[in-house]
């Protein structure tokens, strides 16, 4: 038991007994009694919290199979090219063979990544 003061120790109608395992049992009360108060700022909140844990499980997922994964160490290597104009138009097929003809250069592979979606 702990004594529980609202004021200066001095006035002795203003001292009660506080029963501390009581008060923290109460606390699980109030805090059901809380979200169920108002529940579209209850909803809305486990939504932003869900939005914001999705959020930040997909940018961690994204830095990871960009700089964890083995696989990666091999992209410095690596050379894109693309048209000067748009990504919609592919490259002249002639520049296969003056990029293979490179020195260093180990394969051309002709590839399209841009769906225009």
């Amino acid at each position: 038991m702990t004594w529980v003061t609202d004021h200066s120790p001095t006035f002795s109608s203003n001292t009660r007994k506080c029963n501390t395992e009581a008060h923290f049992a109460t606390l699980p009360r109030f805090v059901v009694r809380n979200l169920l108060r108002n529940k579209r700022r209850s909803l809305l909140t486990a939504i932003s919290l869900a939005f914001s844990f999705l959020l930040l499980i997909f940018m961690i997922t994204i830095w990871h199979s960009l700089f964890v994964h083995p696989w990666t160490a091999n992209a410095g290597s690596r050379l894109i090219c693309r048209h000067r104009v748009s990504l919609f138009l592919s490259m002249p097929s002639y520049y296969q063979e003056k990029i293979r003809a490179l020195p260093e250069v180990v394969n051309v592979a002709a590839m399209n990544g841009f769906d225009g979606a």
